[in-house]
């Protein structure tokens, strides 16, 4: 994955902008398996977890943006489970 944080953050933030990204391009990117399965909250958990993964990726290989989306990602989080 060197080389490639700026595609790694490009594809989390795709990930989490609700773009219905194609079921043969997630299952190349994930170890899940077929998605035809499981129902639209789970997709969407599925979605922002592999948000997640691309950018872990970015921020390993030095990446600032890759740790500043994380940050985001978690204080979004937060903020929905005390929405709750």
């Amino acid at each position: 994955m060197r080389g490639h944080a700026g595609a790694a953050i490009a594809y989390g933030s795709i990930l989490l902008q609700d773009v219905e990204v194609p079921e043969s391009v997630m299952n190349l990117t994930s170890k899940r398996g077929s998605l035809a399965r499981k129902n639209a909250e789970s997709i969407v958990r599925d979605q922002a977890g592999m948000a997640r993964e691309w950018f872990q990726i970015a921020a390993k290989a030095g990446c600032d943006l890759g740790q500043k989306w994380l940050e985001r990602l978690e204080e979004e989080e937060n903020h929905l489970l005390t929405e709750d």
